[in-house]
């Protein structure tokens, strides 16, 4: 290996993880297991000659191992787990991974484990190893409603991924959009605020669209369905100034049964999960 002999003996001492493998005389495999970053090299296979006949080498092989990317992580959230913006202000976020060979590719989503696909710029550039890389992403994005991001990094040779912590986005005067999972035929209860009014009147929106019938803290809805898939539910009670505020946003999202999923790509979040785990 770079020139260095590793030995004569088939069992090669002083290299627990190496063998060469074969019965036969003439077969001189080498075998290493497992293959570690430092064994990383120019490998040649060389029989000794004899009575003045030089030593016959082969030609050489390099030998390359790839490396899983390290844990993503978003800048803005190893301090603190939220951060709080201004309706319509941008927002700009960062993501890291480092180690990766070949360069990791970083992926944002959101808190329902949707790519988020908006103002995203990414920049890799080799480590001091010289060996591996770091990838840098940048997302720029103006939230309309406060939310969860995640950033997940994979390369071509660990397509499984790893993810992010989750930063949290609050826009001031909103609420953070909660997720519901639903099935076909389920009912659920939306409570618009967890405290009980009798003098305050409610108003319920689903898609923006008021529903003038609904005026109870509480919004009850049966025989869910495919069709209301991504459907955001809304409620706005008037403040001390007499103005309609939202104090609660729930998205309802179609959870179809297991049985009936089908077998596809990795597209989203849980599924670079699922995939992950598959692997262990």
């Amino acid at each position: 290996r770079d020139g260095f002999a590793l030995g004569t003996d088939r069992n090669l001492p002083g290299f627990a993880r190496y063998l060469m493998a074969g019965n036969k005389e003439n077969i001189c495999d080498l075998t290493i297991d497992p293959v570690l970053t430092l064994d990383e090299g120019e490998y040649q296979c060389q029989v000794s000659g004899g009575h003045g006949v030089a030593p016959i080498s082969s030609a050489p092989v390099t030998l390359s191992v790839n490396r899983e990317p390290g844990q993503p992580y978003i800048v803005q959230a190893r301090e603190e787990d939220m951060v709080e913006i201004k309706e319509g202000e941008e927002v700009e976020l960062e993501c890291q991974s480092q180690g990766g060979r070949p360069p990791a590719e970083i992926q944002w989503w959101d808190g329902e484990g949707r790519r988020i696909v908006s103002d995203v710029t990414e920049h890799v550039k080799r480590m001091e190893d010289r060996k591996t890389f770091k990838t840098v992403s940048t997302l720029q994005f103006r939230p309309t409603a406060g939310q969860q991001v995640k950033c997940s990094a994979h390369n071509d040779a660990f397509p499984a991924g790893k993810v992010s912590e989750p930063l949290t986005i609050r826009v001031k005067g909103q609420p953070t959009v909660e997720v519901k999972n639903l099935e076909d035929g389920d009912s659920i209860k939306i409570f618009c605020n967890e405290k009980e009014f009798t003098n305050k009147k409610f108003k319920w929106f689903i898609n923006d669209l008021e529903i003038f019938a609904e005026t109870k803290n509480v919004l009850e809805i049966h025989q869910f369905s495919k069709s209301y898939d991504k459907s955001r539910v809304k409620c706005s009670v008037k403040d001390r100034n007499g103005e309609d505020g939202v104090v609660r946003i729930v998205e309802l999202v179609h959870n179809p049964t297991s049985a009936r999923e089908p077998k596809v790509l990795p597209t989203t979040l849980k599924e670079i999960r699922t995939t992950k785990s598959s692997f262990n």
